[in-house]
């Protein structure tokens, strides 16, 4: 199987569920070994590592960002069984990264490491686009909101999978130090 994330491995946060799940399966597809990293669910991240992509190995590894411990034990995981990362999205690199000397913020994955960020950051809450997932409260989403985004729809999460996937291939290899807003265009400054 070829693709234009062969020989990638990723960890994907949250990967077992919304956005995450998405943006799981889209790696997948194009050829990445995935690292679901969960903290609910651990069957559904089983289920779904065992259902992606024959010739794309994934796994499903317990994994909270808010705890620095827990993440550098999910990317020493993930690098046992599927190799070195080459497409992160933690903020520092793991003991075993370091050592290699692999924690760099450079190259092409920079942008796809640090420019994706969630809405946990209080201050990028009104820059994000809504998405549909369990997140969102659809009675909230009135006609009259949908129609302040410039594409006239709330997100879908593989919207999101598709720039995660630009932002972690080669194809994005002149792209660095910019953030991407995949809002549908709600927020443009």
């Amino acid at each position: 199987m070829g693709g234009r994330l062969q020989g990638r491995v990723a960890l994907v946060t949250g990967g077992n569920t919304g956005i995450g799940e998405a943006i799981t399966k889209r790696l997948a597809s194009e050829g990445a070994r995935v690292g679901i990293g969960f903290v609910e669910d651990p069957a559904g991240a089983e289920r779904l590592a065992a259902s992606l992509e024959p010739g794309s190995p994934c796994t499903a590894v317990p994994c909270d960002v808010t705890d620095q411990r827990s993440v550098a034990t999910a990317v020493d995981a993930i690098e046992d069984r599927l190799g070195p990362l080459t497409t992160r999205r933690t903020r520092r690199p793991s003991p075993r990264a370091l050592r290699r000397r692999e924690g760099r913020r450079r190259g092409p994955d920079t942008l796809a490491r640090d420019g994706v960020r969630t809405r946990r950051d209080p201050h990028e809450r009104g820059r994000a686009g809504p998405t549909d997932t369990r997140m969102v409260h659809h009675d909230e989403l009135t006609p009259a909101f949908i129609d302040t985004i410039p594409l006239r729809r709330i997100g879908r999460p593989a919207d999101v999978a598709a720039a995660v996937a630009l932002l972690s291939s080669d194809d994005a290899a002149w792209i660095t130090g910019q953030v991407l807003g995949v809002n549908g265009g709600l927020v443009m400054t």
